[in-house]
């Protein structure tokens, strides 16, 4: 996979906001399931809500397994509460819809290559 930094995964999402620690963090893989965390610190999250589930509600525990990349709502739940103070080191961008978030990173990396 190709190697994004921050400001491009910023540039092609489009976050509604955005706070990144780190610039020179090169992101290698997409995470959506927690418990198939492979390389923490190369690792974007998407916090993605289902029916049965929130994915904002693992981020901390991500965060402290040494993910440093995520893609979280922007307005959470009244159950999921998300304590950033906690996350000093990391880059956090903030939209509407994770899925569709996640989808605008997927349609462009497919965009980079020539493959039919």
């Amino acid at each position: 996979m190709k190697k994004y930094s921050p400001t491009e995964i910023k540039e092609i999402i489009k976050p509604d906001d955005s706070k990144i620690f780190s610039n020179e963090t090169l992101i290698t893989s997409v995470l959506t399931d927690s418990r198939k965390i492979t390389n923490a610190g190369n690792t974007l999250f998407f916090a993605i809500q289902t029916k049965r589930n929130n994915g904002a509600k693992y981020v901390l525990e991500l965060y402290n397994k040494g993910v440093r990349n995520f893609v979280v709502p922007g307005i959470l739940t009244d159950d999921i509460q998300l304590d950033i103070s906690k996350m000093h080191e990391a880059n956090i961008f903030y939209v509407n819809n994770t899925v569709r978030a996640l989808q605008k990173l997927v349609s462009w990396h497919r965009k980079q290559y020539d493959i039919p």
